[in-house]
């Protein structure tokens, strides 16, 4: 059972509390194939899940002619056996490269996901 409360501030079901400001965020795949077997970059989502967002840092990066921000951020999310570092992540119509999945000391409660800007 899932319910969240008025102004989506709280996420709860049997087994997790996530409390902030939620939004839905899709977690999928970035390429997929096409009839002829050619890779295509799309988002085909595994998941739409409900997430508190936080922004950890923002570095920019200067290239020559253009700055380039890389952006650290966390999602955390209700326990999901299928999320792994080869999926994406689309919050706000960005998308973040997962780069680490944490399951606090082993419970399956919350999954605490790590992704930089892609």
């Amino acid at each position: 059972m899932i319910t969240r409360s008025p102004g989506c501030t709280r996420f709860t079901s049997a087994k997790s509390t996530l409390s902030g400001p939620l939004s839905k965020v899709n977690v999928g795949n970035t390429y997929s194939s096409d009839k002829y077997g050619n890779r295509l970059k799309t988002l085909v989502p595994v998941a739409t899940v409900w997430a508190y967002f936080r922004q950890l840092s923002g570095k920019e990066i200067e290239t020559g002619i253009s700055t380039k921000t890389n952006e650290t951020v966390l999602f955390q999310i209700g326990y999901r056996a299928d999320i792994k570092t080869t999926h994406v992540i689309r919050y706000k119509g960005v998308l973040y490269d997962i780069t680490r999945v944490d399951v606090f000391e082993g419970y399956k409660t919350d999954l605490t996901i790590y992704a930089k800007s892609a």
